[in-house]
């Protein structure tokens, strides 16, 4: 996170200003997401930081992999939400029970105790952070 701060801070200086960086990036990045290769697989978030850093974000097994299981896209903007989760299993929750959720119509809250109390709780956070705040 830093070494990007600091990119972005090299960047703005060559630029004359933040803004024409933050320009600037934002059509690299746009540039990198109309790619036919990677066209609606790569999020928006990852594709800026691509754009800052030059190093592609995922490998092209990983992108083969992304496009055969490609979502729908409901689905890939609660990717957005997840990238913050650092919790792999309550990221895995939250997925599934939006499938779910996406199926039946209306908010499955999860109650599997598959997970303990307070990450059951975190999930189901997540899920109505991401079903209400997807349009």
């Amino acid at each position: 996170m830093y070494n990007n701060l600091k990119l972005f801070n090299e960047l703005a200086d060559k630029c004359g200003n933040r803004y024409l960086a933050a320009r600037y990036l934002a059509s690299v990045a746009r540039n990198f997401g109309l790619n036919p290769q990677s066209k609606g697989i790569i999020l928006e978030s990852k594709l800026l930081t691509w754009a800052l850093t030059g190093q592609e974000p995922y490998t092209k097994e990983e992108l083969d992999r992304r496009r055969r299981n490609q979502i729908d896209s409901d689905v890939a903007e609660l990717e957005d939400y997840l990238c913050y989760v650092d919790d792999e299993e309550v990221a895995n929750q939250v997925r599934k029970y939006y499938k779910k959720s996406l199926n039946s119509r209306h908010v499955v809250l999860d109650d599997s105790s598959t997970l303990d109390k307070y990450r059951q709780m975190r999930v189901n956070i997540i899920l109505r952070m991401a079903w209400y705040g997807i349009n």
